[in-house]
Parts: structure tokens; sequence; C-alpha cells
């Protein structure tokens, strides 16, 4: 699967392909990192949230608030669904301080990741790392 940002065509599905998803329990936002198959981080997808939980089942869950935020192994930063933010204000789905915080939200976002000091991205490939050595002793290589 094939994704365009600006300029930038990015492959975020293919065969040894590997996306790490981090809900942050006090977080404000939910990552998504998509690895490909040689381990090389191809981007990093945040969903701006109102809130994060776990079911009883223990799956994790958030309740999304439209706006997006992706940042891509140059450096790049797009903030995405804006228009899809100000139609579910608009339809009454969320209220105006809903809105406002997911802006702000985002925003704050980009100015941590922009100070390099967004502790979800900058532990992502310390994770990817960590949970791939993990399964290779499980499967004997180590």
């Amino acid at each position: 699967m094939w994704v365009s940002y600006g300029t930038n065509k990015v492959c975020i599905v293919d065969n040894g392909y590997v996306w790490l998803q981090h809900f942050p329990l006090t977080g404000k936002y939910v990552l998504t990192s998509t690895f490909n198959e040689q381990g090389e981080f191809v981007q990093g997808y945040f969903d701006i949230v109102d809130k994060v939980g776990i079911t009883m089942e223990t799956i994790p869950y958030c309740d999304d608030l439209y706006l997006d935020v992706v940042i891509l192994p140059n450096g790049e930063i797009f903030k995405l669904d804006e228009e899809e933010l100000v139609e579910a204000l608009d339809k009454g789905i969320i209220s105006k301080e809903d809105y406002e915080y997911a802006n702000h939200t985002a925003d704050e976002l980009i100015e941590s990741i922009k100070q390099g000091s967004n502790y979800l991205l900058n532990s992502t490939k310390a994770y990817y790392k960590f949970i791939k050595t993990i399964r290779e002793i499980n499967q004997g290589r180590h």
C-alpha cells in the first residue's frame, strides 16, 4: 500500500513490514510506527485522540479526534485530515472544545517532533529492536 504526503510517495504496507502501535494511557495521541523489511523507519503516524483505554479483553483502543500528524524519516511533518475535523465540528459530532483541543494538541505534537523531544517517536526504534530481538530469541535464532 502506497500513500502520498506532499511530493513523497511512501510504501506503508508490504511483505516484511512491521507496524508498532503505541497507546500511552495518559497520552493525547496514539503513534503507529512503520518499519520496512530491513527494519528502517518508514513513517510515524500520530492519531490525535480524546482518550485511550483498554477493553475488558485487554485490547487497547482510542477515541480518535480525526486530526493526524505524520513524520517521515527525512524530517518532513504533515498535518492531515483537517477537513474531517471541521466536518465533525460542523455536524455536531465533536464539540468546539474537542476541535480546539485537537488543533492545540497537534500543534504541541509538531513542536515536540521539531525539538526532538517526543518520547514516543524517540523510543519507537528501540521498541522495534527490542521486540525483534525477543522474537528472534523465541525462535532460537539468537
